[in-house]
C-alpha cells in the first residue's frame, strides 16, 4: 500500500510508513520527505501537503507558511516556487499585485526601479532612453511637451529660457529686431534702420531707412518710422557723416551754407550769391545777385549798386 501524503517509506519489505518530520511533506507513495521551506506552503499542514508557490507569489520563511505571498506593485515574479519578488527596473512599472512582468513607460514618462507608475516629465524635458529619468532640453533647444523630442531653436528665434535648459517655446523676433542665437535675446534693428517682418538672424537684414530719410531711435518695425530730412539739412549717421541712406539725424546746414537734396553734403554760398535764409541755418539754396546788385556775403541780403 503506498504511504500516504505526508509519511514516507524508503526501505524494502516494511510494515508501515514513517510521518515525514516537521517541515517536510511528501506526495502518494513517497519514499522520502522533502523540505517545505522558502517558495513553498502547506495546502494541508496536518497532512503536510506541501506545495509550490505560483507565479507573481513569493515566500521567503525557511519553514513554510499556509499561503503565499502576492507580489506587491512595482515587483514581479515570472517563475514558481520563489522566495522573493523581483524589482521592476528603473523606466518601467507594475501598478498590480501578483504580477509576472513589468509595464514599460509611455512616452512622455519615466520612472526609477520598484515603480507602481510612471511620472510625467515636465514641460521643457523629455525621457531619456530608457525612460529611466527625465532630462531637461538643453540651451537651444525646447520641447513643448513631454512626448515631443527636444528640437533646436533656429536664429531668428529665441527660447523662453535664453541660456538655460528646459526651454518649452521657440518664439520669432518681432518686427524691428534680429537674434543671431535663440539663446539671446532679440535685439532692436539699429537707428537707420527698420524691419517690416518677424524672425531676422542679423543686424545686416535690417533695412536702412531710404536715400534722404532717417530714424533716430532703434527697434523701428515699419518703414513708416523713417522720416523725410527736408532739403536745407543733411542725414547723417552715427559718427555724424553725411550718408545717402540709413541716417539717424537731420541736422540743418549751417548760416552761408545750403543743400538742395539732404543725401547731399551741405556746399558753401560763395560771394554774389545769397541762401534763402540768409542768417538763419536750413538753407536749401544759394542765389546769384540780380544784375545791379552785389553781396559780400551770402549771408547778407543782395544791395543796389551805387549810382555811377
Amino acid at each position: 500500500t503506498d504511504c500516504r501524503p505526508g509519511f514516507y517509506q524508503g526501505d524494502h519489505g516494511q510494515t508501515s510508513c514513517s510521518k515525514c518530520d516537521s517541515g517536510k511533506s511528501s506526495v502518494d507513495g513517497s519514499s522520502s520527505c522533502r523540505d517545505c521551506g522558502q517558495g513553498m506552503y502547506f495546502v494541508d499542514r496536518e497532512h503536510k501537503d506541501c506545495h509550490t508557490c505560483g507565479v507573481g507569489m513569493f515566500q521567503p520563511m525557511a519553514t513554510a507558511p499556509d499561503e503565499c505571498t502576492s507580489c506587491a506593485a512595482g515587483f514581479y515574479q515570472q517563475s514558481e516556487g520563489q522566495a522573493a519578488c523581483k524589482s521592476c527596473p528603473a523606466g518601467q512599472y507594475q501598478s498590480q499585485l501578483n504580477q509576472t512582468g513589468c509595464i514599460i513607460c509611455d512616452d512622455g514618462y519615466s520612472s526609477g526601479a520598484q515603480a507602481s507608475v510612471c511620472g510625467i516629465c515636465d514641460p521643457g524635458s523629455v525621457p531619456n532612453l530608457h525612460r529611466s529619468k527625465c532630462l531637461r532640453c538643453p540651451a537651444g533647444r525646447w520641447s513643448s511637451a513631454p512626448i515631443m523630442p527636444c528640437e533646436k531653436c533656429p536664429s531668428g528665434n529665441v527660447t523662453d529660457t535664453l541660456t538655460a535648459a528646459g526651454a518649452t517655446t521657440c518664439t520669432k523676433c518681432e518686427q524691428g529686431k534680429y537674434s543671431a542665437k535663440s539663446t539671446i535675446r532679440c535685439k532692436d534693428c539699429a537707428a537707420g534702420t527698420y524691419s517690416a517682418v518677424k524672425g531676422l538672424s542679423e543686424a545686416t537684414d535690417c533695412i536702412n531707412c531710404g536715400q534722404g530719410r532717417y530714424v533716430v531711435l532703434a527697434g523701428s518695425d515699419t518703414s513708416d518710422g523713417c522720416i523725410a530730412c527736408e532739403p536745407g539739412s543733411v542725414v547723417k549717421d552715427s559718427a555724424g557723416s553725411v550718408v545717402s541712406a540709413g541716417g539717424v539725424s537731420c541736422t540743418p546746414c549751417v548760416a552761408g551754407r545750403y543743400s538742395s537734396q539732404s543725401h547731399k553734403s551741405c556746399t558753401a554760398c560763395g560771394p554774389g550769391s545769397i541762401t534763402d535764409t540768409l542768417t538763419a541755418a536750413g538753407a536749401a539754396t544759394c542765389t546769384e545777385c540780380e544784375q545791379g546788385k552785389y553781396s559780400a556775403k551770402s549771408t547778407i541780403r543782395c544791395k543796389d549798386c551805387a549810382a555811377g
